[in-house]
């Protein structure tokens, strides 16, 4: 009786940590921005500005490092 207690009692508690984890995963991570989450925390606007910069900075790490 008291293992079922104890893993119903742990179910709950693991069930509230992630609605907890999920009630702020909607919204872009910057500052400011309100926009729905696209990938990685970030809006399409805020992850594109981020995947370019990722582009140059690899390409003038190849060049010039």
């Amino acid at each position: 009786m008291m293992k079922t207690w104890k893993r119903t009692f742990f179910l709950f508690l693991c069930t509230l940590a992630l609605l907890a984890l999920t009630a702020c995963a909607g919204k872009c991570k910057m500052s400011g921005c309100d926009d729905k989450v696209y990938k990685d925390g970030l809006c399409e606007f805020h992850y594109g500005l981020q995947v370019a910069g990722d582009a140059v900075k690899g390409i003038f790490g190849g060049l010039f490092g």
